[in-house]
């Protein structure tokens, strides 16, 4: 398994999280990150939550800030702690393709929290 930070795919960063079983841990962090930047997600994340609607709903709570609130997008990047760099070298076809990838960067960052804190 790659390091957390090498973690490229989706795929990749769901086998991680399944493969350390912090996948409660990790659903909570996100939760935690979001309430904090005040981005409401459409459902309540819990446990029972799967990855493939965990994933749905970050894009679509994404898609909407952007598209809405510019200032809400920036502080949840702030919050979450996305890099700066990771955003900059995306290369977006459409604000839809864009909201997909950051979510990814927000994913792999609510992951790389977990599995810090779970190690360390």
């Amino acid at each position: 398994m790659p390091a957390p930070q090498n973690i490229t795919t989706a795929s990749q960063l769901f086998l991680a999280v399944k493969e350390e079983n912090l996948y409660s841990n990790r659903i909570l962090q996100t939760a935690k990150d979001f309430q904090l930047a005040s981005v409401v997600l459409e459902e309540e994340l819990n446990i029972s939550t799967t990855p493939e609607k965990l994933v749905t709903l970050i894009e679509d709570a994404v898609y909407a800030v952007i598209q809405k609130d510019t200032v809400s997008y920036l502080n949840l990047l702030y919050i979450i702690d996305v890099p700066e760099k990771a955003i900059n070298q995306l290369e977006p076809e459409n604000t839809e393709q864009f909201a997909k990838d950051v979510a990814f960067l927000i994913l792999k960052r609510c992951w790389l929290k977990v599995w810090y804190k779970a190690k360390y």
